[in-house]
């Protein structure tokens, strides 16, 4: 059996991804290769992707896009704060 082996998604395919779930480019705030996105119903959670079309997604870029789209479609409910002595 081979091994198995990840090959990383590249930043278009998040772009891509971000503009699927109905964020929008933030023209403003977008400066060289850095590129903001935010959701008109989650403005308080704003999307960076820094780098090229064709650079390969860094896992942080992964795990923030991931958690975008659990906040878009209601599945990231927030936890409580901890208890403190």
């Amino acid at each position: 059996m081979g091994m198995l082996s990840i090959v990383p998604r590249k930043l278009r395919q998040l772009r891509s991804e971000a503009l699927s779930l109905g964020m929008v480019l933030i023209r403003k705030r977008s400066k060289g290769s850095h590129t903001w996105y935010v959701h008109p119903d989650h403005p308080d959670l704003p999307l960076n992707l820094a780098g090229e079309d064709g650079d390969d997604a860094r896992a942080y870029q992964e795990r923030d896009l991931a958690r975008a789209k659990r906040v878009i479609h209601g599945e990231d409910a927030q936890e409580p704060p901890r208890q403190t002595r």
